[in-house]
């Protein structure tokens, strides 16, 4: 690498190192972030990483420690809509992405138990009964932990959520260190176990500590109806 730079004395010169490529990465960054205010962290790590572009030589074993991820390409990453969050995970392997980035993916599996219920007098203001639910779990891939952020449970069309105080457990199982939780996005009162009231349409907690080395299933377990 050798990036052609203001140097002391009113020159110019070539240098080499994170010290002149980490400004230019941080300035495509910034701007990322001025066209769309909403990216977050992983997202921008995300587009960086895919729209990067290819150097070095074809199967060099010293291309990820020479080049990492590649050439940033400013007009690629700007251009990229993916939503895929990518954290550095120090691991190599899986991933769309040359290590040390992977993609922080996971697998939903869908709520059970529940029971036919007549719909009559439901609604928004109604008096129907409400079906307990298990799940549905989220399980992280890869073991990288889940990223820090909100996660919101939404309603399928034509339905609601019970809005009583604290209706809904929400829980974090797994080994090892273990994502923590909170209702807020705050690490005051966070935790492995959450109550939470959600609104008609919504569940939304928060994950204030990301997991560090190992799967986490996040779950909503509807209260007692």
């Amino acid at each position: 690498m050798s990036i052609y730079t203001t140097a002391p004395g009113a020159t110019y010169r070539n240098l080499t190192g994170t010290s002149a490529s980490s400004a230019i990465v941080a300035g495509v960054a910034a701007f990322m972030k001025a066209v769309d205010p909403s990216l977050t962290n992983g997202i921008i790590i995300g587009r960086l990483a895919r729209s990067a572009d290819t150097i070095g030589t074809s199967g060099d074993p010293n291309n990820q420690l020479m080049f990492g991820n590649g050439r940033i390409n400013m007009a690629n990453a700007v251009a990229d809509a993916s939503t895929l969050p990518v954290q550095p995970a120090g691991v190599s392997g899986s991933g769309p992405y040359q290590d040390p980035y992977t993609a922080a993916t996971g697998s939903v599996t869908v709520a059970t138990g529940g029971s036919a219920i007549w719909a009559g007098t439901a609604g928004n203001g109604g008096n129907g009964t409400f079906t307990t639910l298990t799940g549905p779990s989220i399980a992280e891939t890869n073991n990288q932990g889940m990223p820090a952020g909100s996660m919101i449970l939404t309603a399928p069309s034509g339905y609601e959520f019970d809005t009583s105080a604290n209706s809904v457990t929400v829980t974090v199982t797994g080994t090892g260190t273990l994502a923590q939780i909170n209702t807020t996005a705050t690490t005051t009162g966070q935790g492995t176990s959450k109550t939470v009231t959600p609104t008609a349409t919504t569940i939304t907690i928060w994950i204030t500590t990301r997991s560090q080395e190992t799967q986490v299933i996040v779950r909503p377990l509807r209260g007692p109806a």
